[in-house]
């Protein structure tokens, strides 16, 4: 909250500074504005501000002997107290005000800066014209200067006040008097405040039609352009003097323009709203505003301007609630942590204090001017604080996106190339797997047309064990096989493990091969903690390697023998299985894990075990290593993880 004020205060303390009016400066009399002590060197300009005297002159602009009076100025002559009746909007006004100047600015060049003025005037000075705009019965938009030569020390200012057409009548805005030259300077000021304020909302509305039309999805985008747009509009007929460097447009085209410029910028501020916040506006309420909005719009458009100018004032407290029900949202949305919605508030509450300021401007309460344009800029830059937020976590978004791309088209890309390398691997497993099904079997048919020939029982024994063999051959491939589609198919099912009971299982397994009577089978098994893995995996494992020990056995030894033995803890199992057998030559170390590679031609040598173990391994996130000398034996050293489940 500390840091929401520290945003806040210094845009209240702003617009408060602006809608503040200067307390020191000297107010008029009973129609008289003592300037004697002014120095307008120094002091600048002063606003004649104060008791004007004042006649009425009825509609048809009749001189009756009750109509005088003093009235404020700044300020609306509607409802003034003259001749015991109060009068209305329509009529004409008389002002008149005596200004004493100090002795030093005799023969000086003043001006006065005039503003608009309901809805036409003549103005003389010590009893010259000096300016005019329309005529009773032509309303005319004509914010000026007015130069002269002060001739005497007291200046007699009157000021002719027609109004038939606008639902407020009289001097309604400030007029100042100093130096020409302060007072052209003031002029210059506005021009170029108005024009920078312009250039601002017009590049930010600019800039966010192009987000619209980049990303047509982005219809906050398109409804703040066109609310950016309405301002702009608003500030060009409602300036001192922007609209007049245009065009001339008519005092009946600029009123409507600019009451539409006032409605229609709530209904598009209402759509931006929701567009942002939609969970947090009712659709019901969205309705009603829009419904009121478009009433007010027909209003404008179809009545004279004598009704619709008087109708905004039943507007105003409506529009008020409007905002106050906007400044709920935008709260609520700070509360949930909206993205942008701390920035949007400030500039939320810029907009809503000029908004007050100009309804208190136009009718007459302050002299401060237009602030709606000085309130949207603060919000425009809170929107572009909240554009650099956005896009900020957009960017880094999209960065992080990009990363997770590359990191998963990397994985893709060695999925494909594993995935190739399978596809190879597979053609080449169905190629030579089908030559090593039918060698086994064209051998047997071969055995059984000669065995149908043959007589002899003793050739008939021979030819059965000779089939018995290829078909023990044929087995193992298709062992092999079914081996091989399991590591590759099957997922890892995770699993604890009794050692010392797959070894035993797997032994017995082997105890019908040949040879493997002859063998001794030696068993080491040390397990300190619970170990887990895939058993179905293990159990390939040891199958290949105990089966190729006794297929490989050294017939020309004494004591055969296979040593299992297993060392595992709660990180990972040492898996040893040694033996004394043939050994392999060291020039066949690094192929020998390669599928279809085989040591000479031993008959039941497939040349896919070694592989499917290797691969078992790995998929088991394991190592296996070989250490073995020809004639000696040979030592598998397989390293696997603990794979128990972390709590």
């Amino acid at each position: 909250m500390i840091r929401f004020l520290s945003y806040v205060l210094p845009v209240c303390i702003l617009l408060t500074g602006c809608l503040s009016r200067t307390s020191h400066t000297p107010q008029s009399h009973h129609g008289t504005l003592d300037l004697r002590t002014w120095n307008f060197a120094s002091d600048g300009t002063v606003k004649l501000n104060g008791e004007w005297d004042f006649i009425w002159l009825d509609a048809l602009s009749k001189k009756n002997p009750d109509t005088h009076t003093f009235i404020q100025v700044p300020g609306s002559w509607n409802n003034q107290p003259v001749g015991g009746q109060k009068i209305k909007s329509q009529g004409t006004g008389i002002y008149r005000l005596q200004i004493r100047i100090p002795p030093a600015y005799k023969s000086s060049v003043l001006g006065l800066r005039l503003p608009i003025i309901s809805t036409a005037t003549k103005i003389t000075i010590n009893n010259a014209h000096v300016f005019s705009a329309g005529s009773r019965t032509l309303p005319e938009y004509k914010p000026d200067i007015v130069p002269f030569v002060a001739n005497d020390t007291v200046i007699k200012l009157t000021i002719v006040a027609y109004n038939f057409y606008h639902d407020k009548g009289g001097l309604r805005y400030p007029i100042e008097i100093g130096l020409i030259s302060d007072i052209e300077h003031l002029r210059d000021i506005s021009i170029a405040t108005d024009f920078w304020l312009l250039g601002g909302i017009l590049l930010m509305a600019c800039y966010h039609l192009g987000l619209f039309l980049i990303r047509r999805q982005s219809y906050a985008a398109l409804y703040f352009s066109i609310f950016c747009f309405l301002i702009v509009i608003r500030v060009l007929v409602t300036g001192e003097y922007s609209i007049r460097y245009f065009t001339h447009i008519s005092w009946f085209a600029l009123k409507r323009i600019e009451y539409l410029v006032f409605y229609l910028p709530f209904l598009v501020f209402t759509l931006f709203i929701r567009t942002i916040f939609p969970d947090l506006f009712p659709k019901k309420v969205f309705l009603s505003i829009c419904v009121i909005i478009c009433i007010c719009v027909v209003i404008v458009l179809v009545t004279p301007t004598i009704f619709f100018t008087g109708f905004i004032d039943y507007f105003y407290p409506v529009g008020a609630l409007m905002m106050v029900y906007g400044l709920v949202i935008v709260i609520q949305a700070v509360r949930i942590k909206a993205l942008g919605s701390l920035f949007f508030l400030i500039g939320y509450i810029a907009v809503f204090l000029a908004y007050l300021n100009d309804v208190l401007y136009t009718k007459g309460y302050i002299a401060t001017g237009d602030l709606i344009s000085v309130g949207l800029f603060v919000f425009l830059l809170g929107q572009a604080l909240l554009l650099l937020q956005y896009y900020s976590q957009a960017f880094t978004a999209l960065e992080i996106a990009n990363n997770k791309l590359s990191n998963q088209n990397t994985i893709i890309n060695l999925q494909n190339d594993e995935l190739k390398g399978l596809n190879d691997e597979l053609d080449n497993f169905v190629r030579r797997t089908s030559h090593d099904l039918r060698a086994p079997i064209a051998s047997v048919r071969g055995l059984i047309h000669i065995a149908q020939k043959e007589t002899d029982p003793t050739k008939l024994q021979e030819y059965f064990l000779l089939q018995e063999k290829t078909l023990y051959k044929l087995d193992r491939i298709i062992h092999d096989i079914l081996d091989f589609s399991k590591n590759k198919r099957l997922e890892i099912e995770n699993e604890p493990i009794d050692f010392s009971k797959l070894l035993q299982e797997t032994l017995e397994n082997h105890l019908f091969m040949e040879h493997a009577t002859h063998i001794e089978k030696i068993t080491e098994c040390q397990v300190t903690h619970v170990f887990y893995s895939d058993a179905k995996r293990l159990e390939i494992i040891l199958n290949n390697l105990i089966s190729n020990a006794i297929k490989y056995h050294d017939p020309a030894k004494e004591n055969p023998y296979i040593k299992l033995s297993v060392l595992a803890d709660d990180k990972e199992a040492l898996i040893t299985i040694a033996d004394n057998g043939l050994g392999i030559a060291e020039e066949h170390h690094q192929k020998i894990f390669d599928i279809f590679y085989r040591l000479g031609n031993h008959p039941n040598s497939t040349g896919v075990g070694l592989y499917i173990v290797k691969d078992a391994v790995a998929k088991l996130g394991g190592t296996i290593t070989l250490e073995s000398k020809l004639r000696t034996g040979s030592t598998f050293h397989i390293k696997i993880p603990n794979l128990a489940p972390q709590y």
